[in-house]
């Protein structure tokens, strides 16, 4: 399945987006806690951004700071490694990497500190939720 999920995701990188190449070196990344709606309004985001143009990408799954739901999680590249793999291949498909984290996986409390670091390495944009 993973393979498969792969292929969906690279193929998604393939369509032609319609912004600047410039607007895609930064990943955008909605911060809000579980369960509070956040789905819902991520994904409502990712249509108005879609519509707009700004050539966002998920890939298959939304909530990438969960390695049991990042399709380029292993444990040896852990979530850093999937999450800056994600990023690289969407800036090469000149799309910025659109997703969700919760409050919980960025302040540490799950053994995520080298990923958060990875991700601030990343200058993502950010909207508080």
């Amino acid at each position: 399945k993973a393979a498969y999920l792969q292929a969906e995701y690279a193929a998604v990188l393939k369509r032609p987006p319609t912004h600047t190449r410039a607007a895609v070196r930064r990943p955008a990344m909605l911060v809000m806690p579980g369960c509070s709606g956040s789905s819902w309004i991520f994904w409502t985001l990712h249509r108005m951004l879609s519509m707009a143009g700004a050539g966002v990408t998920v890939g298959h799954q939304n909530e990438l700071m969960h390695p049991e739901k990042n399709l380029f999680y292993t444990p040896k590249l852990g979530i850093s490694g999937a999450l800056t793999t994600m990023h690289a291949r969407a800036v090469a498909a000149n799309r910025s990497l659109f997703f969700k984290a919760e409050p919980v996986y960025l302040i540490g409390k799950r053994g995520l500190k080298r990923s958060v670091a990875a991700l601030l390495a990343l200058h993502p944009r950010v909207v508080l939720a």
